[in-house]
């Protein structure tokens, strides 16, 4: 059965008419047929500590009603969200009566949300009073997730670190290092406690993106093999979660021969 979101209209019966007395129900015409459908086909909800954060999804349409005309939307199966997860603002399924869109309010609900998932609400646009759907705005995808503020002090401490390939295990400290953005990870490649890498935010707070200097400016230490070896970027987006504190580097040891295998490894706030 399909999930229909919407509000119905009650006509009053008079028996000794024998028939339902309505409004008269007035479109704009001057601006052409009348088409809706939703503004944007993606909507991303990030969730943060304190609780609660809302969006609106917005639905078009190209002309005016003297009346509020209702949105029916249906939840599709597709959806990976959780009841208790997010609410629908049932009291914005309607464009007002003398404007061209409606807002549809969706909350979401921090603690309820899985840490490190990504949730969706898919929604289908099933009817707008007087107005044609247009073809390809008639679905909206919302992507409910935790979001915590990325500020660099909330990660200085010791960390657990899993690296891969070898699933080696190991502990690691995060300084601060000489810029307000910036990071020094001890016993990266579990090379020497001692050792110096540097990483650094971008200063955004909603930036999880993590960077690397230049090869040459990131000493590790000195392979009995190969001498002077340096952490280098290997390409792929090195990032940091703050809800759990964790910090994912993706990374190779470069020496003079040479690269070696790249790397990912995984760090865990203790």
């Amino acid at each position: 059965m399909k999930n229909i979101l919407k509000s119905a209209f009650l006509c009053l019966f008079i028996a000794s008419l024998g028939s339902c007395e309505e409004d008269k129900v007035i479109f704009d015409s001057k601006n052409g047929e009348s088409i809706a459908g939703f503004r944007s086909a993606t909507y991303s909800l990030p969730v943060t500590e304190e609780g609660v954060s809302s969006i609106e999804l917005v639905v078009d349409v190209t002309t005016v009603s003297n009346v509020d005309r209702v949105i029916d939307i249906e939840l599709s199966p597709e959806s990976t969200a959780l009841p208790n997860e997010y609410t629908l603002d049932q009291a914005t399924l309607v464009i007002p009566a003398g404007k061209y869109n409606g807002l549809i309010k969706i909350t979401g609900y921090f603690d309820e949300i899985p840490p490190l998932v990504v949730k969706t609400l898919v929604f289908n646009l099933e009817d707008v009073p007087g107005a044609r759907l247009i073809d390809g705005q008639t679905t909206a995808t919302v992507m409910l997730s935790q979001f915590c503020p990325v500020f660099r002090n909330d990660f200085l401490g010791t960390y657990d670190a899993i690296e891969n390939p070898g699933n080696y295990a190991y502990v690691c400290e995060v300084t601060a290092g000489a810029g307000p953005n910036d990071f020094i990870i001890s016993n990266i490649w579990d090379a020497d406690p001692n050792s110096v890498t540097k990483v650094s935010l971008s200063g955004n707070s909603a930036s999880t993106i993590l960077t690397f200097p230049p090869a040459s400016e990131n000493y590790l230490f000195n392979h009995p093999d190969y001498g002077a070896a340096s952490v280098e970027a290997n390409g792929g987006a090195s990032t940091v979660d703050a809800c759990a504190l964790t910090m994912t580097l993706k990374f190779r040891v470069r020496v003079s021969v040479g690269t070696f295998t790249p790397n990912v490894v995984v760090l865990t706030k203790q």
